[in-house]
């Protein structure tokens, strides 16, 4: 696989095996409403975060080592790079924080160093895999408990569940979504849900996540080997100083913070 991911690389191999096709057709009805909504509940849970401007990079623009590289693989995956802030500290040193139209990606300033460029470029493709349109959930609603609310509250404003029998939170979304979802889109919503299994939306919840995280490994890998090739044709990447505690980037795909489990988060924001 060379150059920029195709929509049949990404469906049709990236995506082979593993995919959650009544959860993602869900999601995917929702739209521009996920973000607005999922922004709503972050709110409410105070996950909302206050990002100085002057931590902003512009990843096309930026002369920096990690806007560099994160513009670059971005390409190469065909996602749209996320507003990018670089802090002196953040858990993890990679994490979404919650936006109002779009997640946002927030890193720590160390990452810009003691990591070669396949690494680099290896953290950054996991993490703009979930920028994806209908893996933007799990950066709002970042457990399987959380997304079966939300794949509920849809569901509940489609018609297609008892919108007095979910529990409170799941309800808040529902409003949130019935103030967002209108017309042609809620039209959309009702189609999309109605062969959701709504009796086992625990389960349908917990394989998106975990369907998930395994693309988002995949992602990874493919994208360090164009990075790989692409250094050995001499292109005018950035580079980074080489790693001491991790010489290869699979190690760091595989790490244990991106290891799901059952009903665990596994898309965490970052923290103040």
């Amino acid at each position: 696989m060379r150059g920029a991911l195709s929509y049949a690389d990404w469906h049709e191999r990236l995506c082979a095996g593993c995919d959650e096709p009544k959860t993602t057709v869900v999601l995917r009805a929702l739209g521009a409403a996920l973000a607005r909504v999922g922004f709503q509940h972050a709110h409410r849970l105070r996950r909302e975060q206050q990002l100085p401007e002057e931590a902003r990079q512009d990843p096309e623009k930026s002369t920096t080592t990690l806007a560099k590289t994160l513009h670059w693989t971005s390409r190469v995956l065909s996602v749209p790079a996320a507003e990018l802030y670089v802090l002196s500290e953040v858990p993890g040193s990679l994490a979404f924080a919650p936006g109002a139209e779009r997640p946002l990606l927030t890193c720590a300033r160390a990452l810009g160093s003691g990591f070669s460029l396949p690494e680099l470029v290896c953290l950054w493709a996991r993490e703009l895999s979930f920028l994806r349109q209908e893996q933007a959930a799990l950066c709002y609603f970042p457990d399987a408990n959380e997304l079966s609310q939300l794949l509920l509250a849809a569901c509940a404003v489609s018609g297609r569940a008892n919108l007095r029998a979910l529990g409170s939170d799941a309800k808040r979304i529902a409003s949130g979504l019935k103030r967002e979802v209108r017309g042609a889109a809620l039209e959309a919503l009702h189609a999309a849900a109605q062969s959701f299994p709504v009796h086992a939306v625990e389960a349908h919840a917990d394989a998106f996540v975990r369907s998930a995280e395994l693309v988002a490994r995949r992602v990874a890998l493919v994208a360090c080997g164009e990075s790989r090739a692409h250094a050995s044709a001499r292109s005018p990447l950035p580079r980074a100083p080489a790693s001491r505690t991790h010489r290869n980037a699979a190690r760091i795909c595989y790490a244990s913070r991106s290891a799901p489990s059952s009903g665990r988060s596994v898309r965490r924001s970052a923290s103040r």
